[in-house]
Order: structure tokens, then C-alpha cells, then sequence
């Protein structure tokens, strides 16, 4: 997963990047 799909995915759903990368494994 890119840093660019985490940031369109955030802004997606109205959350922080951060937020997301405790739930998405790498």
C-alpha cells in the first residue's frame, strides 16, 4: 500500500492516515 493511496483512502473515509496504518498490514 502506498502513501498515496492511504492519503486518497483517508480523505475517503474522513480519517487520518495514521489512523488507517493501524489497520492496513504492509
Amino acid at each position: 500500500v502506498t502513501t498515496t493511496t492511504l492519503n486518497k483512502l483517508a480523505r475517503t473515509l474522513g480519517v487520518d492516515p495514521s489512523e488507517l496504518i493501524e489497520y492496513i498490514p504492509d
